[in-house]
């Protein structure tokens, strides 16, 4: 075991770099239409402010392809590939979606905000961490050699952390029914000679009205200190979600 602090100053030195080049892949495991469980693999590389959270992110998804994501305080604006931008309507090329649209509904991710497409979100849960610290190991991380350490998620405090993450509206029922049953989420955090964060892990499932959605998710940063530039969309090229029927719904996974 280490002193759970270093897991805080862990994130702290994180913070300090500033901005960081992010990589993230995640396996979600949804409900089929048989009832059978189908896996559907997600892929996203990009740029993130670490102290703003502010983030730009081209994500790989089945069926809808590339997608740019950029996240601005507590927005996700999405620029869909061109099959599927002329179905928006206006003729606009981005759609905007609040975190508050995305926490409300009987969905919501155990990290608030956006959840696996926020990578702010994911690193935020490190101040978040319980007494619990447990040291894995060593490895490589992108070449670099990192300490492996398992911490705990202190749920109460995450759910705080998601409110904050979600303004405007209610952070989603299910996911108060979890943190109230689950009180620690177990992450795994790779930390490098630095004290910088290398790569976080993490399981979560999200009930679904009867059935669940099951996320393994990892994050992988590098290139401390490169430049990042994040702005939000011109207005006028940009949609609100709330305008397109369903959209919001389908995000939040009600």
């Amino acid at each position: 075991s280490v002193n759970p602090f270093s897991i805080g100053k862990a994130y702290a030195d994180t913070i300090s770099a500033r901005t960081a080049r992010i990589s993230m892949t995640a396996e979600v495991t949804v409900p089929g239409a048989s009832g059978a469980q189908q896996s559907v693999h997600l892929a996203a590389n990009g740029a993130m402010n670490l102290a703003t959270k502010a983030a730009d992110v081209t994500a790989t998804m089945p069926v809808i392809g590339s997608l740019e994501m950029r996240i601005v305080g507590t927005t996700m604006y999405m620029h869909f590939p061109a099959a599927l931008a002329n179905q928006i309507p206006g003729g606009k090329s981005w759609v905007s979606l609040s975190f508050g649209q995305l926490c409300g509904g009987s969905g919501g991710s155990l990290f608030g905000g956006a959840g696996a497409a926020d990578p702010g979100s994911a690193l935020e849960q490190l101040r978040n961490s319980g007494s619990v610290v447990r040291d894995v190991g060593s490895g490589t991380v992108d070449g670099a050699p990192a300490t492996h350490y398992r911490v705990t998620i202190d749920m109460a405090k995450a759910l705080q952390s998601a409110k904050t993450r979600c303004p405007g509206g209610p952070v989603g029922q299910n996911l108060q029914n979890v943190a109230g049953r689950i009180h620690f989420q177990p992450m795994d955090v790779w930390v490098d000679g630095q004290d910088r964060v290398r790569r976080v892990h993490f399981v979560e499932t999200v009930p679904v009205q009867s059935k669940s959605i099951t996320t393994d998710m990892t994050m992988d940063l590098s290139d401390f200190g490169t430049p990042v530039q994040v702005s939000a969309p011109p207005a006028a090229d940009t949609l609100d979600a709330a305008q397109i029927p369903g959209f919001d719904q389908a995000a939040q996974g009600a």
